[in-house]
């Protein structure tokens, strides 16, 4: 798998293929990840996202599922951003209403119970971590990574995991009240971040992995104007510029 960024060896303290595991998002495929361990700045950060790296905890990883590419890392060039119709009357209707702050990642009970239910909430057959995990997963990090917290009328309803490098801020995690879908507060909180982090001075906003034949990342590609990442010409291409099936999946 070609990709933009192969960092030397000598910069990981640890890498290795983890071992297939079936894939969350395709039920008939397996997944393999590429792991590896760094203790980045945040040019290298940025670096990482545009070589199509993820992180989870403490440790960064691409795909390397022999032969399928269909998980492609997608991003949001900031100052080209134009909100739907759907989504500026999401902001018009929820900005005065979500009281948000950005917190430093520490465990809070609040927070792992509401983590839990919406996991639970996602598949009947997914089982959340225990505490323990939560915090290896998500708040313990290399990096420079904030915990953002969404609040109706002093109610939590959300929480994000954001990364930030010198150029980019990335979305590692969203989990929001099953309860209370009537707040849109997934699209509200990609929103939030983004005019956060373009305040900032940031210049992409990075979604994750895109899986076009995964219902539940459709929301990613309705941030427009999209980029995705050619694992094979090694580079981001707009959406506007992709054929109607992608040529490289």
């Amino acid at each position: 798998m070609t990709r933009t960024l192969v960092l030397p060896r000598n910069q990981w303290i640890d890498i290795e293929s983890g071992p297939p595991r079936p894939c969350p998002y395709l039920a008939d495929r397996e997944i393999q990840l590429e792991l590896g361990v760094i203790i980045p700045d945040g040019e290298t950060f940025d670096e990482l996202m545009e070589g199509g790296h993820r992180r989870i905890g403490q440790v960064f990883y691409v795909p390397g599922c022999g032969g399928c590419r269909d998980c492609i890392p997608i991003r949001v060039p900031l100052a080209a951003f134009q909100p739907s119709k759907s989504q500026r009357r999401c902001w018009r209707r929820f900005s005065e209403r979500f009281h948000v702050q950005v917190l430093p990642p520490a465990f809070d009970a609040e927070h792992f119970e509401l983590y839990r239910r919406h996991s639970l909430h996602v598949s009947d057959e997914n089982e959340p971590g225990d505490e323990d995990s939560y915090v290896r997963a998500f708040l313990l990090s290399q990096v420079q990574t904030h915990l953002i917290e969404y609040r109706v009328d002093d109610e939590l309803v959300a929480c994000s995991i954001l990364d930030e490098g010198a150029q980019c801020v990335s979305s590692v995690y969203v989990y929001w009240d099953p309860s209370r879908p009537e707040l849109n507060a997934g699209t509200f909180s990609a929103l939030w971040e983004m005019r956060w982090a373009e305040g900032l001075g940031k210049e992409h906003y990075y979604l994750g992995y895109w899986v076009s034949q995964c219902s539940r990342m459709n929301y990613k590609n309705r941030f427009r104007p999209y980029e995705l990442l050619d694992w094979q010409g090694a580079r981001w291409r707009r959406f506007d510029e992709l054929e109607p099936v992608l040529p490289w999946a």
